[in-house]
Order: C-alpha cells, then structure tokens, then sequence
C-alpha cells in the first residue's frame, strides 16, 4: 500500500452502471477533480455477452498520433470525427480490447459494400467504452481502488476468526483451481453481530478489465484497495456525517445493490435488505418497500435519514420528508470536498449518486486513517507485483549473508571499543587506588607504632588489676539480672572457690531459666513451688561461676568507643545487644579513678504478632476494578495469602506482578508476598520480596519500611530502632505508623519481664 498518496481514483460497478471519481489532496484540503458514469446493456456477473450502451464519447481512447486523421470520414455513424475533414480511400478500425461484453452495439463485423463513387465503405470502429472513460482521466498518476461484487461474498459464522478456522473455511469454499489462479482475498471484518470471516472467491472483473486497460496503453496503474460495498459505505457515511446521536438510517438506493444502515449514537446495528424489484423504482414503490423494511425490523422513529445511490433525488427526499418518518431527511453531504475546478459543477443530486466511488476514493486518500476499516480484498499476486523491490531467492542469499556479515563486523568492532574503554576505565581507577593506598600505608604504619606502644602499657596495667573486683561485676550481673525479670528475689549468695550459689524466690516459672540464661556458666540445681498467702510462688537455686572483670576491655573503652556487638546466649533464643558504654569516672577514698559500665539493653528478638486487617494496606481505586479479570486474580490471590499455601500464593503473586509491572497494584502484591514469607518464618525470601518497594514516593512505601523494621527485629539485626524511628517521623499520620507504635509497645513490655 502506498502511504499518503495525493490523488486516488475510485471506480466502482453496480450492476450495470460503472462510475469513477478523481479525488486530490493539497495538504488537509481534499478536491474533487472530475467524475464519469457509463451504463451497460448487461451486467457482466448476470450474463455472458453483455455490453456497454453508452458509446457516445468525443473522447479518443488511443493516442491520436497513430491515426491517419485523413483516413476518417466526417459526419460517419461509424467513426470518430477529428479534424472535420472529407471521406476516406482507406479502412479505417480501432480495437480498444475484447473484454467481457464490452463491445459496442454497432461493433459487430459488417460485409465490405460499395458506394455510390464505386468506393468500399469501412468497417465499424470497435470501441469498448470502459476504456474511453478510464482514457479521460490520468491514472498513472494516482492510485486507484475498486470495490468488488456481493454475490462473490461468501461468510463464516460469527466469532470463527482463528487462523485454524480461517484455514478451513478457505479450503471449504474454494477448489483447487480457485486457489492456484489466485484471485481470491479474505478480511476480518467488524460487524454488528461481532467479529467475521469473509472470502471474496473472485475473479473481480471490473479490476480484470482496469488491469488490462493499463497494459493496452502501455501505463503502470497502481492498485490500492478493493473493498466490499457494505463496509465502505458504512465507514465512508460515519466519516462524512460523524457520530450523529440517536437512531440514524443510511438508505443507499444503487442499480443492484440497495439496502439500509441503521445507526445508534453513531455505532453500526445493522444492515436491512431492500427488496424493490423494479430496475428504476418509482419514488411511492421506493418508500413503501423502506417504510416496510423499518416496519419488519421494529425500529423506532428515526433522528435522521440520509439518501445516497443512483436512484436517491431531491423529489425522494421531498417525498419521504413529507411522509413524516423521520426528524430529518436529506441526502448525503460532502462537507470535505471542494472543486478542483472552477468549471465543475455538479449538483446535490449529482453528488449523492457517486457516494460508493468516493468512498473507496476517500479510502485510498486516508490509508491508516481509523475511520476507515483496514480491509482489502486485492488478490496477493496484484499487492506482490506492485513492490518496487522483489528479490529472488538467490538474492535473499546474498542479502542475508551481507546483513550477517555487516552485523559481525559491526559487533566485532563496538566490542573492542567497549573492552578497550573499560581497561582505560580500570586503569585510572587503579593508579588512583594506588596513590590513595601509598598514603593510607604512611598512616597506617604510624598507627601501628602508636598501638605497640599502647599494648605495652595496657598489658603492664592488666597484670596488676588481674582478679580485681571482681565482687563488683558480680553484683552488676545479678542486679541487672532481677532487674530485668520483675517479681523476682535474691535471698541467699555464697561463694565455694570459683563457684557462686545463689538462691531466691519468683511468682514466674520461665523467670528462673530467663535468670540461669543470663548469668555466665550457670546451672540450675532446683525449683520448688509453694505456696504463700494464697499464691504460687517458686524457690530456686542455680549455681554459676564468679565472672571475671575484662579490664583490657575496660581499659580499651577510656579511649575508643567499643563497636556495636550482637551476642547469643546458648540455650536460648534471646540476644544482647551492647550499645556503645558509657562510664561515670569517680574518685574511690584513695583518688583512683573507677570506670563503671552502664547495665546493655537486651531485647527478646523474634516475629512479632501478625498486623491487624484494619492497618493492612489495600488497593487502591480502580486498581482491581480495571476488568473483571484482574478483580477475580486478586481475590484469588487473597485467599492464597489467607490459607498459606507457599507455591500457589508465590505462583500468583509472580504472574500478577508480571502483568502489571510498573503499576501501584504489583507495589501491592509485593507486599502481600513479603508479608506472608514473614508470618512463613522465611526472612530473607521476605526482604528479597520487598526490595523493589523500598524506595521512596512508592505508593506503599510507609508499609514497606514497616515490612523492614520487623524483618531486621526478627533477623536480631541492631538498626531496627532507627527504621522504626524514619517510619514514625516521616509518615507519622498512616496506618503504618500506627502498627510500628504498637510494635514498639510489645517490644517494651518484652524487655520488662
């Protein structure tokens, strides 16, 4: 197809008639620049000899100079007059081609007589009047779309468009011959009853007898569309009238084909058969027959009526307007047509009987456009031959293996520029490594001298403080112990050696393992229950060893702060997390100066309990409700998260996330999916899940820095507190917010008992 081409002719048969229009276009303006009709005796798809019967033209179909313009005689019944000159001494005949019925009435071969002067007559000049009519107007110049016969339509039932139906309904329809010559083409069409298959079984012989009026006169035609009468004309009256609201008819009154385009707010609703025997419908028989087509079809009264075709004219358009049948009647206008001529003159009436040759006109003017549907049922051997570029087979060799060729030594050379960059890349970067490590070493090396210094004198002062106070960090130890686990008493202490016995008395069973767990190598030897004023309390004894004062860590902390360390205690699940010590200095009776460590925070490290349905994000408007397809994934999805079902829940949230990657609703089910590898205990799946989410000006962002505070308490990592801390100061007012103060509520109270 050619695209954006400036002039189309569009020619057209309907049964006997056969018109063309020639449309330009000048930028957005589009010119009428002539039109014709010639009318033959038959229709060429309803008998074998048929032909034209309008033969008078003035207009010569060859070109003059291979004429004898004296060989002509003036004033003959069976010539051509050119140059009013006398009679001729010579025969005189011009065969314009043996088309299908296209011969003239006088045509036919007549014996050799003489005349009054002893002279012979000539013979009859044979003439096909389609080609005097295609010879007036310039079609080298343009493109040219036909439309093709109706009754050479055949359909497929409604919504058969698979490739595999399409298929069989070709191989139902046509025989071998019809598929080796060719001539037949197959659409997709919309109707109003949904998608449809159908087949042209061709040959179309109007494009026969264009084609070979291209090759008598030795000129390239260049064929853009061959189109169905019903589709053309429905896209060509929406495109002239636009989406008229209401019940809107489109009566189309042709030579063969007539009937009637129902319209409602400008969408397509059917198409009504006329069925008006006469040749030449009187107006009274025309609009009983329309009146009973809209009466069969229980349509209400219309908005408006518009007429077009050879039989529509202002006294039928009077006549129906009369009747009352409808708000508005009129025949068809052409709002973007102007003259191309100012000599042309053609009326209202003239105009509404060329409404099927301007439209496949207009189409061919508009290709691409959407107010044209895209159908063509030109046969392939027609669209192959008019590419300027055909290869054969040997060339498509040849072509591969340049483009292959080219493509290696393209790649080959964009990879050696690419590694080439890179080691340059690289070798700055490591010359700048370099520089900074040289002077890194400087420094280092100066350290390093300090430190041994610093390990000498530190070694020094550890000997002597060697088994010192160790009573101190004794009492340290139980007192952040009891501390720590309320309702619970020291009652007796005494030391054996190296061994510590500790007895007391608590209302919490699990407090006596929480305290054995706490203190260094220690080992309960026995729990009791009793009773005391009405409630239970237990006695337990543990036995532990004395713990030993690390003064080099002491020493260490007077001049750098320790780092952050995350402890386990065995037997247990629980973590100590020592934050950067503190000390008091203070002055004993003697004026030495004693460092005292601040009791750690310890927290019980673990999930926390599930997120309530109310704090729980959601989607959001028109996230789900986009069709019904998503809305029933989603929920589908849901009920997956509900049961816990590992792979169908990861299976749907993979498919979801895939089809709409990009959207708030994949952010969603992120979440969901993170979320429910955490109550799974699956951490690092769950974050890994997150990740994508953790960026700011996400819709679920807040939510997400909540998924990520708990993963890192869960995973006892130590910056837990400062996520908690950027959820609550930067999106205070969202229900994320809300859940991470009730976190940090449950996590308090843990740290109480």
């Amino acid at each position: 197809m050619k695209k954006n081409p400036k002039e189309a002719f569009g020619i057209v048969q309907d049964g006997r008639t056969i018109r063309i229009v020639h449309l330009s276009r000048d930028g957005a303006d589009t010119y009428l620049m002539g039109m014709d009709t010639i009318v033959l005796e038959k229709d060429w798809y309803k008998g074998e000899d048929a032909s034209a019967s309008d033969t008078d033209s003035d207009f010569l179909p060859s070109d003059p100079m291979f004429l004898n313009m004296d060989n002509l005689d003036e004033g003959s019944d069976s010539g051509f007059d050119l140059n009013g000159g006398g009679a001729s001494d010579m025969d005189f005949s011009i065969d314009m081609g043996n088309g299908v019925g296209m011969d003239t009435p006088n045509s036919k071969a007549a014996p050799e007589s003489e005349n009054g002067s002893g002279e012979l007559q000539p013979e009859p000049i044979k003439v096909n009047p389609l080609n005097i009519m295609l010879s007036k107007f310039p079609l080298g110049q343009g493109v040219i779309s036909v439309n093709i016969h109706q009754h050479r339509i055949e359909k497929d039932e409604v919504g058969k468009i698979k490739k595999s139906e399409i298929k069989r309904f070709r191989r139902n329809m046509l025989n071998t011959a019809q598929r080796k010559a060719g001539d037949w083409q197959s659409c997709v069409m919309e109707t109003p009853e949904g998608m449809q298959h159908w087949l042209h079984t061709g040959p179309n012989l109007l494009l026969d007898e264009v084609i070979k009026y291209g090759k008598d006169v030795n000129t390239k035609l260049y064929f853009q569309f061959a189109d169905a009468n019903e589709i053309i004309l429905k896209n060509y009256f929406l495109y002239m009238t636009g989406a008229q609201p209401g019940l809107n008819l489109f009566i189309y009154l042709g030579v063969d084909y007539r009937k009637i385009f129902v319209f409602e707010d400008g969408k397509w609703m059917a198409t009504l058969p006329l069925q008006i025997p006469q040749e030449e419908p009187d107006i009274d028989v025309a609009y009983s027959k329309l009146a009973l087509a809209l009466d069969n079809a229980e349509l209400g009264e219309p908005q408006g009526m518009w007429f077009a075709g050879d039989w529509a004219s202002t006294k039928l358009r009077d006549y129906v307007e009369e009747q009352g049948i409808a708000k508005e009647v009129s025949l068809l206008k052409y709002p973007y047509l102007s003259m191309g001529n100012a000599d042309l003159t053609f009326t209202e009436e003239d105009m509404a009987q060329y409404a099927l040759p301007l439209s496949v006109a207009c189409k061919a003017l508009s290709y691409g456009r959407q107010d044209f549907c895209f159908c063509n049922f030109l046969p392939d051997k027609i669209v192959d031959g008019q590419k300027e570029l055909r290869v054969v087979w040997h060339g498509f060799i040849v072509l591969s293996l340049i483009f292959v060729l080219v493509t290696y030594s393209t790649m080959q050379d964009l990879n050696k520029k690419k590694s080439l960059r890179k080691i340059n890349q690289e070798l700055k970067v490591l010359n700048y490594s370099l520089n900074m490590l040289r002077a890194q070493n400087a420094t280092v090396e100066q350290i390093s001298n300090e430190i041994a210094k610093y390990k000498q004198i530190t070694s020094n002062v550890v000997g002597k403080l060697e088994d010192k106070n160790r009573w101190t960090e004794l009492f340290n130890l139980l007192n952040a112990s009891f501390d720590a686990h309320p309702e619970s008493w020291l009652e007796n202490l005494r030391r054996n050696g190296d061994k510590i016995s500790i007895s007391g008395t608590t209302t919490r069973r699990e407090n006596v393992s929480r305290i054995a767990a706490r203190l260094p190598a220690s080992k309960i030897s026995s729990v009791n229950i009793s009773e005391l004023r009405g409630k239970v309390i237990w006695n337990f004894a543990i036995e532990m060893e004395m713990p030993v004062v690390d003064w080099e860590e002491l020493i260490a902390a007077e001049f750098v702060p320790p780092p952050v360390e995350s402890k386990s205690t065995e037997g247990t699940g629980t973590h100590r997390y020592y934050r950067p010590q503190q000390t008091t200095v203070s002055a004993d009776k003697n004026g030495v100066s004693v460092s005292e460590k601040i009791t750690a925070t310890s927290y019980r490290y673990g999930m926390l309990p599930p997120i309530s349905s109310e704090l729980t994000p959601g989607p959001s408007n028109g996230d789900i409700n986009i069709d019904e397809e998503t809305h029933e994934l989603y929920l589908k999805f849901i009920r997956a998260i509900n049961k816990g079902n590992m792979l169908e829940y990861q299976f749907l949230g993979h498919v979801m996330i895939e089809k709409y990657e990009g959207t708030r609703l994949a952010s969603l089910i992120r979440w969901w999916v993170s979320y429910r590898l955490y109550l799974d205990g699956q951490y690092q799946a769950s974050r890994q899940s997150l990740k994508q989410n953790l960026k700011p000006g996400d819709q679920y962002y807040a939510h997400s820095i909540l998924m990520d505070a708990r993963i890192s308490f869960a995973l006892a990592e130590t910056n837990f507190m400062g996520k908690y801390q950027a959820l609550l100061g930067g999106y205070a007012r969202s229900s994320a917010a809300t859940q991470a103060n009730l976190d940090l509520k449950i996590i308090q109270e843990e740290l109480k008992r």
